[in-house]
């Protein structure tokens, strides 16, 4: 796939068969980020509120076919397509050392995420949501208090001994496959009980 094409930032690497998830890669070869994607033909006329009106959905092509990508990157976006990461960095960091979602056209709008629990606790569009086994502290940009489906990073981040240790793509959509959890109205409902 194409590479820092001005969209988004790295070489993407994704399999046809697998219309879910795209690997971004820096110029050095190192892993920078992930998309996640919805192909445009999955999604129904009904989809409330419409992922085509969120910021941080893009429009792309998936293979040629057009699909809806959200975009996180793992390291400073200043180096994905300039030098990339060396081999020390890459041993100290790993897959990364931050996380930022873009949200927007472009990955010159950028929005970057609480890496430890108590700054989640301290940023006043974080809500914490229950703590699921294995998973860990759930927060998202919703309080379920009032409408906030519109606008809001479609993303839980998950956090475990006051660290930030990995994110879950919420789409609010209708998906079908094998690929998407889909939730009940009980499960839903243990998350913010």
């Amino acid at each position: 796939m194409d590479a820092c094409n001005g969209k988004w930032l790295g070489e993407r690497y994704g399999l046809e068969s697998d219309p879910s998830v795209v690997l971004l890669f820096d110029v050095a070869g190192y892993i920078a980020g992930m998309q996640n994607v919805i192909l445009a033909s999955s999604l129904s006329s009904t989809a409330d509120p419409a992922i085509e009106n969120w910021p941080f959905y893009q429009l792309g092509d998936f293979f040629g076919t057009s699909a809806y990508f959200t975009t996180a990157y793992f390291v400073d976006p200043n180096i994905i397509c300039q030098q990339g990461r060396d081999a020390r960095t890459f041993q100290i960091q790993g897959t990364g050392d931050r996380l930022i979602f873009q949200n927007g056209p472009t990955p010159l709008e950028l929005l970057s995420v609480p890496l430890t629990q108590a700054e989640a606790d301290a940023d006043p569009t974080w809500f914490r949501h229950n703590c699921v086994p294995t998973m860990g502290e759930h927060y998202l940009q919703m309080g379920f208090s009032r409408d906030e489906s519109c606008g809001v990073l479609p993303v839980q981040l998950l956090y475990d001994q006051g660290n930030l240790h990995g994110f879950v793509f919420s789409h609010y959509a209708a998906l079908s496959g094998p690929k998407w959890e889909r939730f009940t109205l009980q499960q839903i409902s243990k998350m913010h009980s």
